[in-house]
């Protein structure tokens, strides 16, 4: 989770990316950092399109898989958020699903590639296994912070 401050820049233009409302826009100029491929719910991006171009922005980010997610916006005082229904759909059904794929290839990767017999391969199916289910509730829990605006 990342808070970014600042007056907008630019922003680049913006394509939808799932059948979610979301737009991936190339880059994003906050203050004087420029934030790359930026996902955007739709309410989110509309605001940050009409903002004024002196207003202050308080841009809350959390992630989906390795692109940077915004969770919630503040323009001067006012706080906008990401809508509870996409929020649900991002952590409970997106994330968990690339976890799960991500343990199962690794699982089939090792019995394919010959080297479930080795003796390493069993611990590294149980770290694969604990670790990145719990990375993915951490991912979880830092999104809601971010949606929260608790940064």
């Amino acid at each position: 989770m990342a808070v970014f401050k600042g007056i907008i820049n630019g922003m680049s233009s913006g394509f939808g990316v799932t059948n979610l409302p979301l737009i991936k826009r190339a880059s994003v100029g906050v203050g004087r950092r420029t934030l790359n491929s930026l996902i955007l719910p739709e309410n989110l991006d509309g605001r940050l399109e009409i903002c004024r171009n002196d207003a202050d922005v308080e841009l809350y980010t959390g992630r989906l898989l390795f692109n940077r997610l915004l969770m919630a916006v503040r323009i001067d005082g006012q706080m906008a958020r990401m809508g509870v229904f996409t929020l649900f759909a991002i952590n409970f059904m997106l994330l968990p699903l690339a976890v799960f794929i991500g343990v199962i290839a690794i699982t089939m990767g090792l019995f394919f590639a010959g080297l479930a017999q080795e003796p390493w391969a069993n611990q590294l199916a149980l770290i694969v296994t604990f670790l990145l289910p719990a990375l993915g509730v951490l991912r979880i829990l830092s999104n809601f912070r971010s949606w929260l605006a608790l940064g």
